[in-house]
């Protein structure tokens, strides 16, 4: 069985009418019976051999304890799970919850609308911990609105914890990979600081991630949009990155709730943030208000120095493998050029712009036996990327006559073979433009 081919067939006499949704471990459907209508979630086969079955099991157990009857009404109903031998998956039945998924939604959400389903996402998640039980993957993605945007349902339960349950703290990993979403989980989760089986450590966590979701409704924005490609960035503004927030059409102590979730120090932010913070607006101003918000200040403050500082460590850092990467690219890209029968003779130069930045140029000379017709030149810069601690820049070009046969940006975090083969791959295509054109 294929699991990710099921529409049309028959799953344990439930008919499987169409896949709405898929993610990293699974696949889930639409199926029907008798006009009663569920949601099936199946486990890629690959995904449990590679995070293990008994691991698997027993995060299935935990969702089976919620069997019985609709725990809560912004939590989705779970009905049945079990594991196919014959076909080496997990599958769980749950309720069919109607709407949309709320990444779909991110910037579509009535501002009136923000904090009545972030209260209920809050709710739903007080209940679980009220069970024992955390989520660990709170986002956009696993949460479903309805369509007049008055209620939302939590889903997939499939990384819940139990705690206290030391053991179970290093069974976020699969592999090298972290199960949980990185875009949305705090500093200590993603890196495994100072977690314990305390459940406050736990419900740290949760706050953080409610606040992620509540900054996207807020700002109508994946947060960190634009800070996150490639992937070191985005582990360099879960761990530094303050999040900015532009809006000013939400309430200032919605705002503020969102920016105390999101604060990087998991037992400051506990100080900052509590259940009842999700009920409603705070009541006239009082000296616990006001202290509250003179800390979350100091706390923002000592963020961005923090950022500052980690910036020109990097910085510095950057600048040295810069100098090391340039040295050897020009080698290797020489190596390959004299070596390779398809170019002519060539001269070559490399030269530092700044500190940050080298150029590279080789011009070929006129050789009408390979069909090098007219004179080109072909640039290569390196540069530190401003945006990014963890990534270099890359642009080429390749010229002949006033002609731009080749021209390409990247930006990665490069290591000499990649440049190379960057390099390697245009000037192939500015030879075979030169050498095809009339």
């Amino acid at each position: 069985m294929d699991v990710r081919s099921l529409v049309g067939t028959s799953f344990l006499n439930w008919d499987v009418k169409q896949s709405i949704g898929a993610g990293v471990d699974g696949i889930v459907y639409l199926v029907e019976k008798e006009n009663s209508q569920r949601a099936l979630k199946l486990f890629f086969p690959e995904v449990i051999a590679k995070n293990g079955l008994e691991e698997q099991l027993e995060r299935l157990e935990l969702q089976r304890t919620l069997i019985g009857k609709k725990q809560h009404r912004n939590l989705v109903e779970i009905f049945e799970g079990g594991y196919l031998e014959e076909h080496k998956t997990i599958y769980i039945f749950m309720e069919y919850v109607a709407g949309k998924s709320l990444d779909l939604l991110v910037g579509k959400i009535p501002v009136h609308s923000i904090f009545p389903l972030i209260s209920q996402l809050a709710d739903a998640a007080k209940f679980l911990e009220e069970q024992a039980l955390f989520h660990r993957d709170i986002k956009p993605a696993n949460i479903v609105v309805s369509d007049d945007f008055t209620s939302l349902c939590l889903l997939d339960l499939g990384i819940i914890h139990q705690s206290p349950d030391a053991a179970d703290d290093d069974r976020r990993l699969s592999g090298d990979d972290f199960v949980a979403s990185l875009r949305y989980s705090p500093p200590e989760f993603v890196w495994r600081e100072e977690i314990s089986s305390d459940v406050n450590a736990w419900r740290a966590i949760t706050f953080y991630q409610i606040g992620a979701t509540l900054y996207e409704l807020i700002e109508g924005k994946n947060i960190f949009h634009g800070l996150d490609t490639p992937r070191a960035r985005l582990y360099d503004c879960v761990k530094y990155k303050t999040p900015h927030f532009e809006s000013t059409g939400v309430d200032g102590w919605i705002i503020n709730l969102a920016k105390a979730c999101l604060v990087k120090s998991w037992r400051e932010r506990l100080q900052l943030v509590s259940w009842d913070g999700f009920k409603g607006p705070p009541g006239t101003s009082n000296v616990i208000d006001i202290r509250t918000s003179i800390r979350l200040m100091q706390v923002h403050a000592e963020e961005a120095h923090n950022f500052t500082q980690h910036v020109a460590h990097q910085e510095g850092a950057n600048i040295n493998l810069l100098w090391n990467l340039q040295e050897e690219v020009f080698l290797e890209i020489r190596s390959f050029l004299m070596s390779d029968i398809i170019f002519p003779q060539f001269s070559s130069s490399h030269q530092p712009v700044s500190a940050k930045e080298y150029k590279m140029e080789f011009v070929f000379e006129v050789d009408k036996v390979r069909a090098f017709k007219k004179v080109l030149k072909f640039t290569v810069i390196l540069k530190c990327d401003e945006t990014s601690q963890h990534s270099i820049l890359v642009a080429i070009s390749a010229v002949s006559d006033g002609e731009e046969l080749v021209e390409g940006l990247w930006t990665e975090s490069m290591s000499t073979e990649l440049v190379y083969n960057i390099c390697q791959l245009s000037f192939y295509a500015a030879a075979e433009k030169m050498i095809s054109s009339k």
